[in-house]
């Protein structure tokens, strides 16, 4: 309200925040009332941190138009020109710790006992608060636009541990170094970097982001045809044409929706090519620039406290972050980036024409379109404009938990389980193996949808056995895979037997291919005989379509099949037809 600080007591300040507290009665073991506690609401919690962090810029630029920055004691001194603002801040701070520890179930616990731990709590925060607001307008106090002070602030709120300036020297060293903090391993800025600097090498080429593209479309696409072909196969035992007809709607969707991606494409790599989009997320990486931190890293180098080698490490990290920044060195990164935001986009338009068909069937199976004779195009799109907030959020991300997964799954991104996730934990914990296991999750995931394409293989499925034994009645094992209702529960059933069908369409081409002579698998195991193969002329992994030979590498989630029937064919040439009968 235009109020200031400076001038007006914490409890003037702070009167709207006091005006609506709220009182929690205190009792003995028997239920008699011993004790009251007044603490703010849970709403003006949020609103006491927000005030902590405009004061906190207000007594930054107190301090600055003051020129008294060099010596932050004398500014908050008690009648110093920062004092009455500190002590404003330290009020929210309080007020707002008073309230999280009444509500916190820990402190309930307590039950007459809880005034005096709260008041103990409370006074040991704000006297850390105290020491902690000091040391960071020590540490900037050349900071001009107030971003690192915020940075420094959120940093040291974040950790009980970081109170003081040599807390504050010691966090800094090891977020550039390496280290414990808070008794979790901190991988170091130099070897995080120099991590993105080879992972952006190893994907440098310009085939990389092309597969990547091949291969999202490929699953994408095939997705609402896979479920279609399964629901009509289905459909002489389960009487389901509703599953079918969702399935070419959401296919149409998808073709209908390619201009509109293309253009959110562009839009996203220039974000990303512009630097406006900070974060980057693909398959096989997530990074994240986090300047104001940076900055606070960058400020720890050029102070005193910093060592010869705290500069000398800092300043590699610094020279690997800026290649990480370079758009001629990460275009390809960046490419798969925006190649999965434009495809994340069309799996939302496809569930959207999806869910709108389906109410509309329902509703017209209830009687309550009388106005319409049949399902129309125009009647979908009254209904499809509807579900938008169901699938994307204000700013356009998906929050539809089945188009959630359903992106994952296409752009190979689903967390690991079992021994894959173990094996990844025990690389991502040791930089040094790292390039050894560089895309676990990637590869993984590239195997588990080639298998769920695969009769047998298909069985080792975890997902595909949830989704295959699921009761409509009873989603709770399949709900990890965004499938909430029955009709979810048909679509990927219908998806599963449409995979499988495929599949065999697929595994039946490449034996005919195979034994016409037209597709090679990986050559012989032994390194000797493969080679006198291909310098005979044999071209490992690839398809004759006519008279010209391509590799089918791109051909996900189709390949691995492909290859393994080749591999199998060629096995059995070299072992001899009796080994053959009898394996």
């Amino acid at each position: 309200s235009g109020r200031n600080a400076a001038e007006m007591s914490a409890e003037e300040y702070l009167e709207e925040i006091f005006r609506t507290s709220q009182k929690f009665d205190v009792t003995d073991i028997a239920g008699k009332k011993v004790d009251e506690i007044v603490t703010i609401t849970a709403q003006n919690v949020v609103v006491s941190d927000l005030i902590v962090s405009t004061l906190l810029q207000q007594l930054r630029d107190l301090g600055t138009a003051g020129r008294e920055i060099a010596d932050f004691n004398n500014l908050l001194d008690i009648d110093g020109p920062g004092d009455q603002i500190l002590d404003t801040m330290l009020t929210a701070i309080s007020e707002s710790k008073r309230a999280k520890y009444t509500l916190s179930q820990e402190f309930r616990n307590l039950g007459a006992k809880r005034p005096t731990a709260i008041k103990e709590a409370v006074k040991q925060e704000v006297a850390d608060a105290r020491e902690t607001i000091q040391s960071i307008l020590k540490i900037a106090d050349k900071d001009k636009d107030g971003d690192l002070v915020l940075a420094l602030f959120e940093a040291f709120s974040s950790m009980k541990t970081v109170n003081t300036v040599d807390d504050f020297t010691n966090w800094a060293r090891k977020m550039i170094r390496g280290g414990e903090i808070e008794g979790k391993k901190q991988t170091g800025a130099l070897i995080r970097e120099l991590e993105g600097v080879m992972i952006h090498s190893v994907l440098s080429g310009p085939k990389t982001p092309v597969r990547a593209i091949m291969g999202t479309s490929a699953a994408t696409f095939l997705r609402p045809f896979a479920q279609t072909l399964g629901a009509a196969l289905s459909m002489p035992f389960t009487g389901d044409a509703t599953t079918m007809r969702a399935g070419l709607a959401s296919l149409n969707a998808m073709m209908e929706s390619i201009p509109e991606s293309f253009e959110l494409f562009k839009t996203k790599l220039n974000g990303y090519w512009s630097g406006d989009l900070a974060t980057i997320k693909t398959r096989f990486a997530e990074y994240t620039k986090s300047d104001d931190n940076w900055e606070i890293l960058r400020r720890f180098s050029e102070s005193e406290h910093a060592t010869v080698g705290d500069r000398i490490t800092f300043s590699l990290a610094n020279m690997a972050r800026s290649w990480n920044n370079s758009n001629f060195l990460t275009y390809s990164t960046k490419l798969m980036a925006a190649t999965d935001d434009a495809f994340a986009y069309i799996l939302g338009r496809a569930k959207m024409r999806e869910k709108a068909f389906r109410s509309a069937v329902d509703a017209k199976g209830k009687g309550a379109l009388t106005s319409y004779t049949s399902i129309e195009p125009e009647l979908i799109k009254l209904f499809e404009e509807d579900f938008y907030a169901q699938i994307f959020d204000g700013n356009g991300n998906i929050i539809d938990e089945a188009t959630k997964f359903a992106r994952k799954e296409v752009t190979l991104t689903q967390e690991l389980t079992g021994f894959a996730e173990g094996l990844n934990s025990v690389f991502q914990q040791n930089p040094w193996a790292k390039p050894f296991f560089l895309f676990a999750r990637t590869g993984v995931n590239g195997l588990n949808l080639t298998a769920k394409h695969t009769p047998l293989l298909n069985l080792f499925v975890k997902e595909w056995n949830d989704i295959a034994f699921a009761n409509p009645s009873n989603l709770e094992s399949v709900a990890k895979y965004g499938i909430t209702t029955p009709a979810e529960l048909a679509n990927a059933k219908a998806l599963q037997v449409g995979r499988l069908s495929m599949g065999s369409a697929v595994i039946s081409m490449a034996i005919w291919s195979w034994m016409s002579g037209n597709l090679t698998g990986n050559g012989p195991v032994d390194r000797q005989k493969r080679q006198t193969w291909m310098d005979a002329g044999y071209k490992p992994r690839t398809i004759k379509l006519g008279d010209v030979r391509i590799g089918y590498d791109s051909f996900e989630p189709f390949n691995q099949i492909m290859s393994i029937v080749a591999d199998i064919g060629d096995a059995s040439q070299l072992m001899g037809e009796e080994w053959t009968e009898d394996q």
